[in-house]
């Protein structure tokens, strides 16, 4: 099975973590209207789910606690540190929580999937957001899921289209230096449209009666706090990039790269509080049945 490909994303950088707990509150309204669709295709809702890609848990909590017929969830994420965190939190839950180490695309997710599904003879719900658009071989981790899966089984999946480029004047484009180098191989700017291949890839995958959910938000009426929730949400995890592309430069130019950097968010701030400044962001997800 091919590797994970983050283009050396982390999950624990400086302040990835704050952005991924905004973005789950974010999109909570969204989310739930993914979860009611993809349950109502159950005869009785189910008592068990997972979350693919979990991270802390931020979404888990928050999304599966809305429904009653859960009784048990369990979560699975490549990152042990995140993992650590979502158990601890687990333990004031009503909820009955379990959460697993393991790469969706690595061997032994096969196994820990089996484990986690060991004692359970009804259909399940699994959910996952924002993880299948980094995979170089979304089918092959999909196939696995589908086969370990009780029939009458769901899965819904929130990823992202974002191929429409939003250009902030600022000195030698620096902004847009930074998105493109996001976008610097083939498989970089292949996931950055990941929403228009997903049924496809749910039906190669052996997924039936697919359909698409999709949403857009306007940041017509925003205040200025939504506003600029909506810039770290979208925005912030560019730093990574260009923390990476920094790295590139000897120390004198990687200091004046970084200012370079920083003040231009600075401005790309007040930018997102101009009268005039307008945004859209699309959201999307995939439900399928076993």
């Amino acid at each position: 099975m091919a590797k994970l490909n983050k283009g050396n994303y982390s999950a624990n950088a400086d302040g990835e973590q704050e952005r991924l707990e905004l973005q789950a509150e974010y999109l909570r309204d969204f989310d739930l209207k993914v979860f009611t669709q993809a349950l109502d295709r159950f005869s009785i809702y189910p008592s068990f789910g997972l979350d693919l890609g979990c991270s802390r848990g931020y979404a888990t909590f928050n999304r599966f606690s809305e429904f009653s017929s859960f009784k048990r969830v369990s979560g699975i994420d490549i990152d042990s540190i995140s993992l650590d965190y979502a158990a601890k939190r687990a333990e004031n839950e009503q909820i009955s929580y379990r959460f697993r180490q393991a790469s969706l695309e690595g061997e032994a997710f096969a196994e820990v999937l089996a484990e986690e599904l060991s004692s359970i003879t009804e259909p399940v719900f699994v959910w996952s957001a924002f993880v299948f658009h980094f995979f170089s071989d979304p089918v092959s981790v999909l196939k696995v899921i589908r086969e370990g899966l009780p029939k009458g089984s769901v899965i819904a999946i929130r990823t992202i289209d974002d191929s429409t480029p939003i250009v902030h004047p600022n000195p030698n484009r620096l902004l847009e230096r930074v998105a493109l180098r996001d976008y610097s191989s083939p498989h970089d700017l292949s996931r950055r449209i990941h929403a228009r291949k997903l049924t496809e890839q749910l039906q190669a995958a052996g997924f039936e009666n697919v359909e698409m959910v999709s949403e857009t938000i306007l940041s017509s009426g925003m205040d200025a706090q939504e506003k600029e929730e909506m810039r770290l949400i979208w925005f912030s995890f560019y730093r990574q990039v260009a923390l990476r592309m920094a790295e590139e430069f000897e120390n004198s130019q990687r200091e004046t790269f970084l200012r370079d950097y920083d003040q231009i968010v600075e401005e790309q701030k007040a930018i997102f509080q101009r009268d005039d400044f307008f945004m859209f962001a699309n959201l999307f997800a995939g439900i399928a049945s076993v």
